[in-house]
């Protein structure tokens, strides 16, 4: 991004003041701030929807939980590719400001998503179990008898 210093005019005390550094897009900012109650960040924040995960290593199996606010499990998708895990999904915009009203502060990201997995083991497809309750979606993934850690005797 470039800025260029231009002298702008203080209508404070009606005289040039000193230079100030000016970007187009500062002024694109203002204007949807003034206009509309919300900024150009804010419509990048809409294609930036990435939610949160934790993934824990147990010794039967592995769990995931993701963070899912505002969403139902009816617009989430799991799959199993082989040793891949892939969540896909979308939360969609809803207006909420009306013609009367507009947005003070527009901080929640919206859009599609997808988060992909390379599990470090097999896993029994057919017992993969996923629940999702208060936005949070957790799956469980129980190993596979042979990627279960055992000890093994010495002869």
């Amino acid at each position: 991004m470039r800025s260029a210093l231009v002298p702008f005019w203080n209508n404070r005390n009606n005289q040039l003041s000193n230079l100030r550094a000016v970007s187009l897009f500062d002024d694109v900012d203002q204007f949807l701030q003034d206009f509309a109650g919300f900024s150009r960040r804010d419509f990048e924040a809409l294609e930036r929807f990435t939610p949160a995960v934790n993934m824990v290593e147990t010794e039967n199996d592995f769990r995931l939980s993701l963070d899912l606010p505002g969403m139902n499990k009816d617009q989430i998708k799991i799959s199993l590719d082989d040793r891949t895990l892939t969540i896909t999904g979308e939360r969609k915009f809803e207006k909420e400001a009306s013609d009367k009203n507009k947005f003070l502060r527009f901080e929640r990201s919206y859009g599609s998503f997808q988060r992909s997995f390379t599990l470090p083991s097999a896993v029994e497809n057919k017992e993969i179990k996923a629940k999702y309750n208060d936005g949070v979606l957790e799956v469980t993934l129980p190993k596979t008898p042979e990627a279960k850690a055992r000890t093994i005797d010495i002869a």
